[in-house]
């Protein structure tokens, strides 16, 4: 959706968390995000006392924000899991959403480790094993060239970069 508002002028700037194909429009990376395969603590000592990590993994409802599942094909990508097909069980545009909902014991999901970093450090949510170690998701300021002509855009859109890159 922002993909199409840049391109028709409708804005002039946006943030997305998978990177642009489009060649009318530019991206730079402004920050990158740990992501990480969580659960309850019920479900991730069930998964972890599984003879098979995958196949735990596939038997467990997947919680999780798009029936596309990027943040799940990047985790397990990057952890070498590919043949993992999770099971989507609840769909919710709404992260908090997602997080409840596995910290009441209900499947695992791969969420943004600002979503669930305090739920691990009160015990709420477990994180499930990396074999390959951290994976991240990286956040992309898109715009089309032409918006950047007026000056003040131009600014505004290097002023976000740098603040976002710290």
């Amino acid at each position: 959706m922002i993909v199409q508002m840049l391109v028709e002028g409708h804005c002039d700037l946006g943030i997305s968390g998978y990177p642009v194909s489009d060649p009318r429009l530019r991206a730079e990376t402004i920050r990158s995000e740990p992501i990480l395969a969580v659960a309850s603590p019920t479900v991730a000592d069930r998964i972890a006392a599984a003879g098979d990590r995958s196949a735990a993994l596939a038997a467990e409802p997947a919680v999780a924000y798009t029936f596309e599942l990027p943040l799940f094909e990047q985790w397990l990508s990057h952890n070498r899991m590919e043949a993992v097909r999770p099971v989507l069980a609840v769909l919710s545009q709404d992260l908090r959403a997602l997080r409840g909902i596995v910290c009441s014991g209900f499947g695992w999901s791969v969420l943004p480790g600002y979503m669930c970093t305090e739920a691990i450090e009160r015990g709420e949510l477990r994180a499930l094993e990396a074999p390959q170690g951290p994976t991240y998701l990286a956040y992309y300021m898109l715009w089309s060239p032409t918006a950047l002509r007026p000056p003040r855009i131009a600014h505004a859109r290097q002023a976000l970069i740098w603040a976002m890159k710290g």
